[in-house]
């Protein structure tokens, strides 16, 4: 393709906080622009955020929930409507699955613009695979069925990782094609891969040892395993400290650190820049991640290329992302993941831990933003050719 590709991104509304989206159109918007050989101008399309409910009755949960509804439903589909209407597109790329369900309006207005969508995970159409019982399920699965439509009629969706692409082709080859599905990892920020400078001078502000976890606070993380591996911990290491970067707990989730006695022996961060959490990475004798499930599991590339020792949920996708580089424990075994902990915080108190062992760096080399969005820009440009 000779002259430039101009391509709509569609980004989530950074007020819902969903760090982890934010950060994949970031990287990806400003690592196809500053390529000019790629021959794409990406634009974020993405309408501005209205505050409605709460600005009646403040900053109260269930408004906050309201308007995010009100945004995904209506704004964002009317933006986006809009700003198609006013400038010349020739694709249109949706970050977020999540937020496939203003593919069918984009499709059923401007049909010949070729729409492809990024799919982290399939967690947001497990209500479409459950019995409905009662009005949650009734209302979960109002949410969840324009979504799955919109995700059918994309001309393509990419996977982070391979194992995400698998189960979907597996679950859904009835109403996928799998010719327009393919894998595409994500990449890691710049600030994961500089020299540590200030980890030294972090650490120093905790207990021996700092047990690092990242990542939100949702179910699927698994932060009762977490606690408890940290309870065990703290037998052996009454100075441990657990350093928490991801948001604050829900109640139940502190109701369990009071109970397990762990108040003291926690530091919840507040929001952090990408510098300050390669620090917390560099300044942790080891990173649990204790999931049940994921899409891609980036903070343990995150994790790996910071030298941090990671131990994660023996899962899948957590393989694919770690290697052998990672060491596992059985899903929900907390005693296991104390006892994985216990041996790479020995291994490093003695000297026996290798931060960069043989083959890592060409293992972390597949997670670049780099590669990323060159195989973006060879599925977008195959699509705008052929349309006629």
């Amino acid at each position: 393709m000779s002259q430039l590709l101009r391509l709509a991104v569609v980004a989530d509304f950074p007020e819902e906080r969903w760090e982890s989206m934010d950060l994949v159109a970031e990287m990806i918007v400003s690592s196809l622009n500053q390529r000019p050989d790629l021959k794409i101008q990406a634009n974020v399309i993405t309408p501005d955020y209205c505050r409605l409910v709460e600005k009646v009755f403040g900053k109260k949960r269930w408004a906050w929930n309201i308007d995010r509804l009100m945004n995904r439903r209506v704004v964002l589909r009317h933006g986006l409507l809009r700003k198609l209407r006013r400038h010349s597109f020739d694709a249109v790329f949706v970050v977020d699955h999540s937020y496939a369900h203003v593919i069918c309006t984009m499709k059923n207005r401007y049909p010949a613009i070729p729409v492809v969508v990024m799919c982290h995970d399939l967690d947001a159409f497990q209500a479409l695979d459950q019995p409905v019982k009662g009005l949650y399920g009734w209302l979960m699965r109002w949410f969840s069925k324009p979504v799955f439509n919109g995700l059918v009629k994309a001309d393509w969706i990419i996977t982070g990782s391979e194992t995400v692409h698998q189960q979907m082709i597996e679950k859904y080859k009835h109403q996928i094609d799998p010719q327009r599905v393919s894998t595409n990892p994500y990449g890691m920020a710049n600030e994961f891969e500089s020299s540590a400078e200030n980890a030294a001078s972090m650490a120093s502000e905790f207990g021996f040892p700092v047990v690092l976890h990242v990542g939100s606070v949702i179910p699927r993380k698994r932060i009762d395993v977490l606690l408890r591996a940290v309870s065990e911990l703290s037998k052996r290491y009454p100075e441990l400290t657990l350093l928490r970067v991801g948001g604050e707990f829900t109640p139940p989730q502190k109701m369990m650190v009071d109970e397990l006695g762990l108040k003291d022996r926690i530091r919840v961060m507040p929001r952090l820049g990408r510098d300050a959490v390669a620090a917390c990475y560099r300044s942790a004798d080891v990173v649990l991640i204790t999931s049940e499930s994921e899409g891609f599991g980036l903070p343990v590339v995150e994790a790996l290329s910071c030298g941090a020792a990671v131990v994660a949920s023996e899962i899948a996708v957590l393989r694919e992302t770690g290697g052998e580089y990672v060491t596992y424990a059985a899903v929900g075994d907390s005693a296991e993941f104390a006892r994985q902990a216990t041996e790479r915080i020995e291994q490093s108190r003695g000297g026996q831990w290798r931060s960069d062992p043989p083959g890592l760096k060409a293992h972390l080399e597949q997670f670049r933003w780099s590669t990323h969005v060159e195989r973006l820009a060879s599925v977008l440009q195959g699509l705008v050719c052929k349309v006629p």
